[in-house]
């Protein structure tokens, strides 16, 4: 049987003297230095007390000294708080996934400036790179800016868009990235692995970046270039 919760007994004759001692009970759980400035952070706190009650095993008691309308009340707002936290929780795990996947997959060794220079800029991490890659016959294509700039970057593309444009090579607008600058690698990822690198891709700090290019055949290139050269050239 659970043990009565303390400050709490059969005696309690209104909801107001009910929810006077199931705030001192969430008190008691949160700590003595918590404060409500509003109702609705005393409705959470209630809420909190709720389920620590339960923790321990006493949530029998409160329930007992709930009355009809409150229970219902507490019980329906109890349910999106939990649904809320384990959305949060979820969201954040998907996030941590998509870190992990641009990592190991070195995205940044693309798309920050500075990596050629062994001096990677993280102030601007994913902003667009200072380099280009020559594709023979086609030109040159500098990594472009993957953070969420509206303007600059991908923050008008979908997470859906994203994953696509990972696995397909080609952009939503149609166009078909350049053969030799991207992975084929993610066409292994599952989707979910795809949507966890977009729903990480959406979650960085944006940066204002327009990177140059792309550069036809015969065009000045104002980056490093990185240049294929055939078999037999010497050595720099």
């Amino acid at each position: 049987m659970s043990k009565p919760v303390p400050g709490l007994t059969a005696s309690l004759g209104t909801t107001r003297q009910y929810q006077s001692a199931l705030l001192t009970r969430a008190r008691r759980c949160l700590g003595p230095n918590v404060q409500w400035e509003d109702r609705a952070q005393k409705t959470a706190a209630f809420h909190t007390a709720i389920i620590k009650a339960n923790v321990y095993g006493q949530v029998d008691s409160l329930m007992k000294s709930l009355n009809h309308y409150t229970l219902s009340a507490l019980t329906s707002a109890v349910i999106a708080v939990l649904m809320m936290g384990a959305t949060q929780a979820a969201d954040n795990a998907e996030i941590a996934r998509g870190e992990y996947l641009v990592t190991i997959s070195t995205c940044s060794d693309c798309h920050t400036p500075g990596v050629f220079a062994d001096n990677p800029d993280r102030t601007r991490f994913l902003g667009g790179s200072d380099g280009a890659f020559e594709v023979p016959g086609l030109g040159a294509f500098v990594g472009g800016n993957i953070t969420p700039d509206q303007e600059t970057g991908i923050g008008n593309w979908t997470i859906d868009q994203i994953a696509t444009t990972l696995q397909t090579e080609r952009l939503p607008d149609g166009t078909t990235l350049p053969p030799g600058i991207h992975s084929k690698g993610y066409k292994a990822f599952s989707k979910e692995d795809l949507i966890a690198i977009a729903t990480f891709l959406r979650s960085i700090p944006a940066v204002k970046n327009k990177v140059p290019g792309p550069f036809k055949p015969g065009e000045k290139v104002p980056t490093f270039l990185i240049r294929q050269l055939p078999p037999g050239e010497t050595a720099q």
